[in-house]
Formats: C-alpha cells, structure tokens, sequence
C-alpha cells in the first residue's frame, strides 16, 4: 500500500506551476510520448520524476540521474518506484536541487545560443555561407 503518495490526475496547464510547486516530485507513466514537457519543466522547478522508457524525455531523467524511468505497463515496478521514492524525501530533494540546474542547459536562450554556434562551425568547415532570411 502506497503511503504519503497522492495522484492529483491530469492537471489543467494553468494550475501546473502551483501543482508542481506544492509536490514532491513529477509522475508520469505515460504510454505514448514524443517529448514531455513537463519532465523539463519538472526539473526546472527543482523536482524529481518518475517517468517511462515510453517518454522521449526519459532520456533527460537517464542523462541527469533525474529519478527514475520505468516500463508503465508493469504495475509492480512502478509501484516499488513509488514506494521508494516515498520513503526518501531527502533523496527527491536532491534530485530536484541537482535538476534545477540541469535544466538551465535547456534555456530557449542557451539552446539557441548553442544552436547558432553549431551553425556556424558547420558554414565553416564546408566553406559555405548559410542561407539568409530577407524580409520582402
């Protein structure tokens, strides 16, 4: 049985910064996702999370130790995930604090940055000028 652990349910956008603020981590056993969000926004705001291998962004939780990843479809696991988590609150407070500054890597503003830079190394090693965009 799952003490201390409430599941709030689905979220209107709205309220997530409040939810996440009053929370001690992020769950997400989705079955199907490209990319969430939330996972960074999660990690953003100083939490840990538990998603699955089903998330594209699970690959941030693996990359930064961020919680935990696992397979939505086997209960048992998810459930012992929980548990632990539960029974570790320091543990999820230093997750959170080491994924609030792993999330400062995803900045649109440093994302970009970097982006522009990876433009430019490849214009030139190939010699070549990259496209430009002229307002008509």
């Amino acid at each position: 049985m799952l003490r201390n652990v409430e599941l709030v349910g689905p979220v209107p956008y709205t309220g997530a910064i409040a939810e996440l603020a009053s929370s001690d981590c992020l769950i997400l056993p989705t079955l199907q996702d490209l990319f969430s969000l939330v996972v960074l926004e999660a990690m953003a705001a100083g939490r840990a999370v538990i998603t699955t291998r089903y998330n594209g962004a699970c690959e941030l939780v693996r990359n930064w130790d961020a919680g935990w990843v696992v397979d939505s479809v086997d209960r048992g696991t998810l459930v012992a995930v929980l548990e632990e988590a539960a029974q570790d609150r320091a543990r999820l407070r230093a997750i959170g604090k080491r994924n609030a500054e792993a999330a400062k890597q995803y900045d649109n503003a440093v994302v970009m940055q970097a982006f522009s830079r990876a433009l430019i190394a490849m214009r030139e090693d190939k010699g070549q000028a990259l496209p430009r965009i002229v307002d008509e």
